[in-house]
C-alpha cells in the first residue's frame, strides 16, 4: 500500500512543509537546474564495471513556479513525521492527540534512532513544536492502540537486549 498524505489541512502548510530556494539563496557553483536534476555520476567498481548512479535526496527539489525562479522541497521534519507514522500507528496529528503522537514519535526515537538530523551529519530529536505545527496532517495508516504500539517498543528493545547479549557472548568466547 501507498503512503498517501494529506497536508492541506496544517496551519500555513505551504511554509510549514516545505522548504523554498531562489537564485539569491544558493551556493557559489550551484544553480537551481542542477538541485533539480543532479547530474549522474559514474563509479568504476573493483572488478572493473561501472555503475551510473543520481545522489538523491529523500526529498528531491522541484519547481515550484513556471519561470524556473523558485524551487522547493518537502521539510524533513515533515517527510519524517509522514514516514514514522507507519511505526507509530496515528494517522492524523490533531488538537487533541498531537501530544500521544509526539510521545509515541519520542519512545520510538529512543529505541530504534533519530529520524532527523540537523543539516549535517548529526541526527536529532523531533521537538514537541514541530510535532504541534503539524496539527492537521493526515497519512494513510492503519491505527493501531497504545497498548499495541507499547508492546511493539517492548518488542524493540527486547530484541536489541538479546543482540547486544549475543555479542557479548561472542567476544567472550574469542
Amino acid at each position: 500500500m501507498s503512503l498517501i498524505t494529506n497536508r492541506e489541512s496544517i496551519k500555513d502548510w505551504r511554509t510549514t512543509c516545505f522548504v523554498c530556494m531562489t537564485e539569491d539563496d544558493l551556493d557559489e557553483g550551484e544553480t537551481l537546474e542542477g538541485l533539480v536534476n543532479p547530474n549522474r555520476e559514474e563509479q568504476v567498481n573493483e572488478d572493473g564495471s561501472t555503475t551510473r548512479f543520481i545522489s538523491l535526496n529523500p526529498t528531491p527539489w522541484f519547481y515550484d513556479k513556471e519561470d524556473k525562479t523558485k524551487i522547493r522541497k518537502l521539510n524533513g521534519v515533515t517527510f519524517a513525521l509522514e514516514q514514522c507514522s507507519m511505526f507509530i500507528g496515528l494517522g492524523e496529528i490533531t488538537e487533541s492527540n498531537w501530544e500521544e503522537f509526539w510521545t509515541r514519535l519520542r519512545l520510538c526515537e529512543m529505541t530504534i534512532g533519530c529520524f532527523t538530523s540537523d543539516g549535517t551529519d548529526n541526527k536529532r530529536f523531533i521537538t514537541p513544536d514541530e510535532v504541534k505545527a503539524h496539527i492537521g496532517l493526515m497519512i494513510n495508516i492503519s491505527p493501531i492502540s497504545r497498548s499495541k504500539f507499547n508492546h511493539k517498543v517492548v518488542r524493540w528493545l527486547r530484541e536489541d537486549a538479546k543482540r547486544v547479549l549475543q555479542k557479548t557472548e561472542e567476544v567472550e568466547k574469542s
